[in-house]
């Protein structure tokens, strides 16, 4: 069954998820330009249609790559059990953007020496890195392509592919696209793709090439020209070349502003407000404040050691903090008071102590406050009061590298920092794996961003920072690259700036034993 999966994700780059998507570009000269989107994606219902949609939606808007700006986002729960999902996207460069569930096809653009532009749709896959095993035969490829097909077949049945362009030049020649309402592009659906991979498990000649390049039907893409052959007509790649004069298709710049501007009244709007980034507290108490635990050991151990000497008696708050932080310090329990007037509050300032965690967004923090063990006649609490401190930035500051050799653990000429390490290979084999040792504290870490030695970007996946024991300012960084990274290039960190400390107070009370209200 894996390997079933596998190969569809292989075959159609989706995640089995896409069944039917449409993509208009339209392209700047410079590559610049926007998509419109419109798909339906299956989805796991379960009890909440409009939950698995959501949580589909905002996979896309989060995941995807090398997108600036979306607008005239909307979608919806169809009856069938998939999602409808519009949107446009714009990107600054056609060639690195990858959205998230939504492609079988990658857009590249070149320019030529001669003054030309060459736009590319890309399909084939990059065969994984592995051991040289024995050569199967092709009586046993078509074997196990056999035992797989009926899946496949089911699975492929009702996707359905669209992809049109307009391009800002006049069209020289085009490979394998065809004129497609209106415009150039191509169009396919699941069974048109299944009828060719049967076609090529047929033919002798390319079986036995692809069994020579050791790559198996299992575990490898069949995709490429001659598929390409079979699906648009032309056996090559799928490109179109461009002539002048060019010309821009519309105002890149005012058109994400407006998208920029407008992004968070839409997110609400589509019930996704939660991915609006909070705003930074600037003072106040609490919004709320709840007891969520309690914990009560009040167990004297005999025989020490034997069973445990521990007596603790914790109350776990959670707060809604006045905005996101950066972090949040050691607090303070001041007092904490029971209904019969006797001292809950501990005698070592040790024990006063509040800890705190933050959450993902920042926003909330669960604090574990120590307390007396309550003697004879407790009931309840009449006040628990303490404070926090916490930190906030509203601006950052970016730090950029000279040109660097990822290879020979390079300083980056600010802060103190250094690339650490850089694994030339990840799991997979293609990958990289990044360490990089930052002359801040890890809440101060806002971004961490790679460019190579042309200053292009370099896409990675999200970076985690934990300070370093010991040292002060000090922090370690590390993320993943979806590929080898190149020998030189830029590293640059964006730091809060300008941080700011406060005081925030906490106090509840009139609760019982267990935390819970009583007036």
């Amino acid at each position: 069954m894996k390997r079933v999966y596998l190969l569809l994700t292989l075959l159609t780059s989706f995640t089995f998820g896409c069944y039917e998507v449409q993509r208009h570009y339209i392209i700047n000269p410079d590559g610049s330009g926007k998509v419109l989107i419109d798909a339906k994606l299956s989805s796991l219902m379960g009890d909440d249609p409009g939950k698995a949609a959501r949580e589909a939606v905002k996979g896309i808007l989060k995941e995807t790559r090398g997108v600036e700006a979306w607008s005239d986002v909307d979608f919806s729960a169809l009856e069938d059990g998939r999602v409808q999902f519009k949107g446009t996207a714009y990107f600054k460069d056609v060639s690195r953007i990858k959205l998230q569930n939504l492609d079988d096809f990658r857009v590249s653009l070149d320019h030529e020496s001669g003054g030309g532009l060459v736009i590319r749709i890309d399909q084939e896959q990059k065969a994984k890195k592995k051991e040289k095993a024995r050569q199967s035969t092709m009586q046993e490829q078509r074997s196990r392509y056999q035992q797989m097909k009926p899946m496949l077949a089911a699975m492929l049945a009702t996707m359905k592919s669209e992809l049109t362009f307009q391009f800002p030049g006049t069209v020289v020649y085009a490979v394998n696209l065809k004129p497609v309402s209106g415009y150039y592009g191509l169009r396919f659906d699941g069974t048109a793709l299944m009828a060719a991979v049967d076609a090529l498990m047929q033919n002798d000649e390319w079986l036995q090439r692809r069994i020579q390049q050791n790559l198996d039907i299992q575990d490898d893409s069949p995709l490429g020209e001659d598929i390409n052959e079979r699906l648009f007509g032309q056996k090559g790649p799928i490109e179109v070349r461009l002539a002048g004069p060019f010309q821009d298709l519309f105002n890149y710049s005012s058109e994400v502003e407006k998208a920029r501007n407008g992004y968070e009244t839409m997110l609400e709007r589509i019930g996704l407000a939660d991915l609006v980034p909070p705003k930074m507290a600037t003072g106040g108490g609490f919004r709320s404040l709840r007891v969520v635990k309690v914990m009560l050991n009040n167990m004297e151990d005999p025989d020490y050691g034997a069973f445990g000497t521990d007596q603790v008696y914790q109350v776990s708050l959670l707060g809604e903090l006045p905005g996101a932080v950066l972090k949040v310090k050691e607090g303070m329990l001041e007092r904490a008071v029971a209904d019969n007037g006797s001292d809950l509050l501990p005698e070592s300032e040790w024990e006063r102590q509040v800890y705190a965690n933050l959450s993902n967004r920042k926003t909330h923090v669960l604090m574990d406050v120590r307390l007396r063990i309550p003697g004879p006649g407790v009931n309840g609490i009449r006040e628990i009061a303490g404070h926090l401190q916490y930190e906030v930035s509203q601006r950052s500051r970016v730090y950029r590298s000279p040109l660097v050799d990822f290879a020979a653990n390079a300083q980056l000429g600010f802060l103190n920092s250094a690339v650490s390490k850089v694994l030339p290979g990840s799991w997979d084999g293609e990958g990289s794996e990044v360490y990089l040792q930052i002359g801040s504290s890890a809440e101060s870490v806002k971004a961490v961003r790679l460019f190579d030695a042309a200053n292009v970007s370099i896409e990675t996946n999200a970076f985690s920072a934990s300070d370093e024991s010991g040292a002060e300012k000090q922090c370690s960084a590390y993320f993943t690259v979806n590929k080898p990274l190149p020998r030189k290039g830029y590293v640059e960190v964006e730091l809060y700036d300008d941080v700011q400390k406060f005081v925030i107070p906490f106090q509840i009370g009139n609760l019982d034993l267990l935390g819970n209200l009583t007036r």
